[in-house]
């Protein structure tokens, strides 16, 4: 059975032949990581939820620990496909991506 990021997540999208060009690949790094900063805020709010003290408090080093824990677990996320905001973004930006490699023919845009 496929998990979640599997399916919501289109490798013909974000994996396909269009990585050639460096600022493709530069706009699939950053909307990946814009994913997983996002999901690490959502995280954040989850661990406020739940009520801290009793037996198990590890007080500042736990905290420490869990935002250790849940950025790299979200980055892993993002890398496995997310929640599909990186491939929305991606959708959203490439065009914009293309079009400024168009402007000046080298992929930066002048302006005057």
């Amino acid at each position: 059975m496929e998990g979640i990021g599997s399916i919501i997540h289109d490798p013909n999208i974000l994996h396909s032949g269009e990585g050639k060009d460096p600022r493709v690949e530069k706009l699939k790094k950053a909307v990946e990581e814009f994913e997983a900063i996002f999901i690490h805020e959502i995280f954040k709010v989850m661990r406020r939820t739940v009520m801290k003290g009793g037996l198990f408090d590890g007080g500042i080093r736990e905290d420490i620990y869990t935002t250790m824990m849940d950025m790299e677990l979200s980055k892993k996320i993002s890398q496995g496909g997310g929640i599909g905001l990186s491939r929305i973004l991606f959708e959203e930006f490439l065009p914009h991506v293309k079009e400024s490699g168009r402007a000046d023919g080298n992929g930066t845009d002048r302006q005057k």
